[in-house]
């Protein structure tokens, strides 16, 4: 509905990618797109039942998440949501926002360009903010 409604940029600030993991909470690749095409943002959750439907994430799992939203969305699409104070059940690498610089490390060990990963740190967000609130 926001996405019919919305004049401006959504935010999913919580959300991954339905196909990876069936989550009703998890986005669907229409969702995506269409939030990639308001010029949104998604921010990744780190939530385990996200991630993974045995509830074990880690960051190969994170990592797939990150992957499909940027192969459905675009890499202007994505953000860091973390969710860490909305779950007890916890990730198995980032337990923690101080435990942040071990996806930062995944990413350029995946081959992802510090424009991508500066992107999803804070610069796609920030765009957002700054669109919506000028």
């Amino acid at each position: 509905e926001a996405l019919q409604i919305s004049k401006n940029p959504i935010i999913a600030s919580h959300s991954n990618a339905r196909a990876v993991t069936d989550h009703p909470s998890n986005l669907s690749d229409e969702e995506i797109r269409g939030i990639a095409d308001s010029g949104g943002v998604i921010g990744i959750n780190l939530y385990p039942g996200f991630i993974d439907v045995e509830k074990k994430a880690n960051l190969e799992k994170t990592l797939r998440h990150i992957e499909y939203l940027r192969q459905v969305g675009g890499d202007g699409v994505l953000a860091v949501g973390t969710d860490f104070d909305g779950f007890t059940t916890p990730h198995q690498d980032l337990k923690s926002p101080a435990d942040m610089p071990l996806l930062y490390e995944a990413l350029e060990k995946a081959g992802y360009s510090l424009d991508f990963i500066e992107g999803m740190f804070y610069k796609n967000a920030m765009r957002v903010f700054r669109e919506v609130l000028k």
